[in-house]
């Protein structure tokens, strides 16, 4: 599950999500030659396709102007198709309506749901592309009342069934994929999202091909409690769950029909605290644990309330190579902000003014761009500052994002190759397919 949504009472909990055909190709992923390049430009409204070797745009369609006033994160296929999920501005995790472009019109798809069946918004149905360019795929977990309240209200059971299917919100033709029911479980804390298991779906890029994975967990009050984690794969028309070793707290990229992954595993700290433990970033590959980043030991930063994580990462075309983000909790703008010590810390401790100073040399390097080779994962090969990872272009190149300009570089040294001629707001509006 996405580093964002272990808020505590999920108040940031917004959708992964963004469908529409935007222009219609019909070629599939995976060569380098077929690559393209996406950016979601605010001054003119419109997610814009540029040309890759002169930076020309090449198509546009306009996306509702809401789409700015917070973030709604778009996924972007390699087909160019986005659902735009809208949720209530106040951060709740309630879904309104999802805007579908279908490459002729704008459609709005509002989905139904029952208040019997619903805890903090699991189950309004959360949505991936499908990589055919058909009909999308859709999750939701539903709590059905199995159980009066208490004289108090906060002892109602549930009985939560998690469901994924395919097709339209609405009308015949759904395609049933899974549904799991989890046993009957009291709302003890007075939201079953506290206390009971939901499902989460991930694919890579939000689009599904020939696999996707599933996580099961409890959402909590403070921290998520995490179940267990299932790769499904497609073999003719069947999908097959296998459960995993582990569970995986947060997937950030995985090929080879998920044979090959890597994961975050994200700070245990909570209730404002940013580093009470250790960002780890892990790949597993053929049955192997590879660490290529541990926090505490890249940074020694045990004593401060700053934490560095993993922010994306994306496996390089042959398999061999990570690259990834390293972004800090506290970014280069935050920098006013005051710096203080860990929450073991006694509160007579403070920072003296020699660690605050290089505590901020070190922030303003961030964030980083770095690639890792697997066979090797405890020396870097590439370490770019103040750089955002966009993706693979070929095993020989990266797209980066630095100073609202993107960057073609050597994926080998980060020696520049060029420089795309077009202003980008943001990183997160970077879609390279």
């Amino acid at each position: 599950m996405p580093r964002q949504f272990a808020a505590s009472a999920w108040s940031q909990f917004l959708a992964t999500a963004c469908l529409v055909t935007l222009f219609a190709h019909a070629a599939e992923a995976g060569t380098p030659a077929d690559k393209r390049l996406f950016v979601l430009q605010k001054a003119s409204g419109a997610v814009i396709e540029y040309d890759l070797k002169t930076g020309t745009p090449v198509n546009s369609v306009p996306v509702p102007p809401e789409t700015f006033k917070q973030d709604h994160p778009i996924v972007v296929s390699h087909r160019g198709e986005v659902l735009i999920s809208f949720y209530r501005p106040d951060g709740d995790a309630v879904l309104m309506r999802h805007w579908l472009w279908d490459g002729a019109k704008a459609q709005i798809l509002t989905p139904k749901v029952s208040p019997a069946d619903d805890s903090d918004g699991w189950a309004y149905p959360r949505a991936l592309l499908s990589g055919d360019g058909g009909n999308p795929f859709w999750y939701k977990t539903d709590m059905k009342v199995s159980g009066k309240a208490d004289a108090e209200g906060s002892e109602q059971a549930v009985t939560p069934t998690f469901q994924m299917f395919r097709g339209t919100l609405s009308g015949p033709g759904t395609e049933k994929i899974l549904q799991r029911t989890f046993a009957e479980c009291k709302c003890s804390t007075g939201a079953c999202s506290e206390t009971c298991s939901v499902g989460w779906a991930w694919a890579p890029h939000g689009v599904i091909q020939d696999f996707f994975f599933v996580t099961y967990f409890v959402p909590g009050q403070l921290q998520p409690s995490y179940e267990s984690t299932y790769l499904f794969t497609k073999r003719g028309d069947k999908w097959t769950g296998q459960k995993r070793a582990e569970a995986s707290e947060e997937i950030l990229d995985a090929k080879r029909r998920g044979e090959i992954m890597v994961e975050a595993v994200p700070d245990a700290g909570c209730c404002g605290w940013a580093n009470d433990s250790s960002d780890m970033t892990i790949v597993r590959r053929s049955g192997s644990r590879i660490t290529i980043f541990d926090e505490w030991s890249r940074y020694n930063n045990q004593r401060y309330d700053v934490s560095f994580f993993s922010s994306n990462a994306e496996i390089s075309p042959g398999g061999s190579r990570v690259a990834h983000t390293i972004t800090s909790s506290m970014d280069a703008g935050g920098q006013s902000r005051e710096i203080r010590l860990g929450s073991d810390a006694p509160e007579s401790e403070k920072l003296t003014p020699e660690e605050i100073s290089k505590l901020r040399e070190v922030i303003a390097r961030h964030p980083l761009v770095e690639v890792v080779a697997l066979d090797s994962p405890s020396r870097l090969s590439l370490s770019i500052q103040q750089a955002t990872l966009i993706g693979w272009l070929s095993d020989k190149e990266l797209l980066i994002f630095k100073d609202k300009t993107l960057h073609i570089v050597n994926a080998h040294d980060g020696k520049p190759i060029r420089t795309l001629p077009l202003s980008v707001d943001r990183a997160e509006y970077v879609f390279l397919r």
